[in-house]
């Protein structure tokens, strides 16, 4: 079947086809094809992504835009990406096996899943890179891109999901649109009985991440009140800003590409921004053994933040102040969606071999690292503020 779809691009002729190794969690009927190039074939996944209409629309406007700034900004290194055309001249191909695209791998590239062997500038770069994102979605339309996932990256609807768990109550907190409801509605429900489901809300661990979560209400809400004001712009973001998702020049070891483009979506860019710094910044990692030895590195986040702040123009007031607050922001909302599924009965992450409590154990994780960042707040504004003042926007 594979040989099949992968003959419907215009690869040129084809040597072999083999399993991706690399291929991620999401997406994961994904092959290297190796013919006039190497390729990477993907199938989107329709359990995740029920619209791979607009997953692709998203994912081919960004790649325009990437290519686009890289062409006119060549001395920043940043390469062009290349999705293969079908042999009817589609950016995509749809069969009955799903929505399939082929994208043209780079070569002499290299990608890290943490800090610990990356390049010893990776943090300033992983800035940088979060710079050239920033410019590629401003180059983009935010009424022109519809969310491949309703719900995604929405602070306020995670936490009436949350509020819709704790109280059992499932209707006073369903969104009203038609969409979010079909997309997010079975996110309301606990799968648990309820005898279960207190155990779980009664755990010692639980209660800390509850109080934690109520008290830091502003903060993990902080900029979607920022968008629903006015203070803060909606653009174009990527989605999905960690370490992995960008490439690093085998030869200069600069950033030079990022990739995953499948959840190009409107929102804030300081959401790519708060995400990536929540994610590389904590060294221990999401899965620390220990979560109340997870803290938030702040020369990880000077690197990256000087990195940014090389790129970066054209700041407002509301978007420098920002840049310490959404580290935090996103913490709290990752932390507030790892807590949520454990209380539901861990419908969304689904275990596979973990334990019971394993979902509860990255809230934990979580937690401790917005614990971390709040007890640091004072030196994350003078971080930015420093770096601020010492560059010309």
């Amino acid at each position: 079947m594979i040989n099949e779809i992968a003959a419907q691009f215009d690869l040129g002729d084809i040597e072999r086809i083999e399993p991706f190794e690399d291929k991620g969690n999401i997406n994961s009927d994904a092959y290297r094809v190796v013919a006039e190039g190497d390729w990477l074939l993907q199938r989107i996944n329709p359990e995740v992504f029920r619209f791979p209409d607009r997953v692709m629309t998203g994912y081919v406007q960004w790649l325009d835009a990437s290519n686009a700034f890289a062409l006119v900004n060549p001395e920043l290194g940043w390469r062009e990406l290349e999705l293969a055309e079908t042999m009817s001249d589609n950016p995509w191909l749809e069969s009955d096996s799903g929505w399939w695209r082929a994208c043209r791998l780079l070569p002499n590239v290299r990608g890290f899943r943490k800090l610990d062997g990356a390049p010893a500038n990776a943090s300033f770069e992983l800035g940088r890179g979060l710079a050239i994102s920033r410019a590629i979605g401003s180059m983009l339309v935010a009424e022109e891109i519809e969310p491949s996932l309703p719900g995604y990256r929405d602070a306020e609807q995670y936490w009436r999901q949350h509020q819709a768990i704790w109280s059992g109550d499932v209707t006073a907190y369903l969104p009203e649109s038609p969409e979010l409801r079909q997309s997010t509605g079975r996110h309301f429900e606990r799968s648990l009985s309820d005898a279960e489901f207190e155990t779980r809300r009664d755990h010692p661990v639980a209660q800390r991440i509850s109080n934690l979560l109520q008290a830091h209400l502003a903060e993990g809400r902080y900029l979607s009140a920022g968008l629903a004001s006015g203070d803060l712009d909606r653009t174009v973001i990527h989605g999905d800003t960690k370490l992995d998702n960008f490439l690093f020049d085998a030869s200069s070891a600069e950033i030079c590409a990022l990739i995953d483009l499948d959840t190009v979506m409107p929102h804030t860019w300081l959401v790519d921004f708060g995400d990536s710094m929540r994610s590389v910044a904590n060294l221990a990692g999401e899965h620390a053994e220990n979560a109340d030895q997870v803290s938030f590195h702040l020369p990880t986040f000077e690197a990256a933040v000087n990195g940014f702040l090389s790129l970066a123009d054209e700041l407002t007031d509301a978007e420098v102040q920002a840049l310490s607050i959404a580290p935090l922001s996103l913490a709290w909302e990752q932390c507030l969606r790892f807590f949520t599924d454990y209380l539901r009965g861990d419908t969304y992450y689904v275990l596979q071999d973990q334990p019971a409590d394993f979902n509860l154990h990255r809230a934990a994780v979580q937690a401790s690292l917005l614990e971390s960042m709040l007890l640091q707040q004072t030196e994350m504004n003078s971080i930015v503020l420093k770096s601020v003042e010492s560059t010309a926007f």
